[in-house]
């Protein structure tokens, strides 16, 4: 039996106390989820009267009852049952916590959208600290768009100041753990990214959701085996805005499908792009993939 669906971006609390960003749209009983705030004394953001840590670099954190699926630094994934989830915070009522300036400016931009293109009003979402209502001075927002037409929009922000609230030192940090993905490959994976951008005195970043796209089939792949490595063109762009991030490519005439959970992989690419993989073959419901997601594996744009 289908039950509520668990959508993406939406963030969850577990039993334990830690609070859980949602990788997929689920159906079923499980989701896979990052673990993005965790109950600590010493943090500094205030959630449902409680004191939280958001996660920056961290890896090896257990939560109680919930297996672990992937450990990356900043990006620890867990396998949720429904039964471990006391809260939902939904990325649509967001909105609802922001002060009187910040939702006339939100207000501003959903009609910017709605009138460049036709997006319904209802199809936007905050998720991060504004769903949290634990927003802090450096705090961007992160917005969710439930739509398909990435080119309108994209074509609508194209004249705003592109700006991103971190450095690129985070970035560097944060996945230098992928031994094959250098500086200049990260550099390049940025340039393009074209979702991070200045509206007015809001610094926006655009997640996309596909509300049709299901993720219950795939959020398990630790058995994944035979290391594979190949050069390609990225045949369809589409996929690396929707997590789980699925990127169809060619290569030497043979199509294959890349799947990853790596945040840094969301909208890093256009179609036509050459790039170079370094994976893992995994053989899901009779759909095989090269798996992105272990430090030996990387997606990186060929830099000419």
């Amino acid at each position: 039996m289908v039950i509520n669906t668990l959508r993406c971006y939406d963030l969850i609390k577990v039993r334990s106390g830690e609070i859980l960003t949602l990788n997929g749209n689920f159906d079923r009983s499980y989701c896979r989820a990052t673990l993005s705030f965790y109950p600590s004394q010493s943090g500094n953001r205030s959630i449902d009267g409680i004191r939280y840590q958001k996660v920056t670099y961290e890896i090896g954190y257990q939560i109680l009852q919930l297996k672990k699926l992937l450990d990356l630094p900043g990006q620890q994934h867990f396998l949720v049952s429904r039964v471990n989830i006391l809260k939902v915070y939904n990325a649509t009522n967001a909105f609802s916590h922001l002060s009187s300036d910040e939702k006339k400016e939100c207000k501003q931009f959903i009609n910017l959208l709605f009138n460049s293109c036709h997006l319904d009003k209802s199809a936007h979402g905050l998720t991060g600290s504004s769903a949290l209502q634990c927003r802090v001075p450096t705090s961007d927002f992160d917005w969710v768009l439930y739509t398909h037409d990435l080119n309108s929009v994209q074509a609508s922000v194209a004249s705003f100041l592109k700006s991103f609230t971190f450095d690129i030192e985070h970035a560097y940090r944060k996945y230098a753990i992928f031994t094959g993905l250098h500086k200049e490959d990260i550099d390049s994976l940025f340039k393009i990214r074209w979702r991070y951008f200045l509206f007015g005195n809001l610094h926006i970043s655009i997640n996309f959701v596909d509300s049709n796209m299901r993720a219950d089939n795939l959020f398990d792949t630790r058995e994944c085996g035979e290391q594979i490595i190949l050069r390609g063109a990225v045949t369809d762009c589409r996929g690396c805005y929707y997590s789980p991030y699925i990127i169809p490519i060619t290569s030497e005439g043979k199509s294959y499908t890349i799947l990853t959970w790596i945040y840094l992989y969301n909208g890093a690419f256009s179609t036509g792009d050459i790039v170079d993989i370094s994976g893992r073959k995994c053989i899901i419901q009779d759909q095989e993939y090269i798996v992105v997601e272990k430090p030996s594996d990387y997606i990186r744009k060929l830099i000419t």
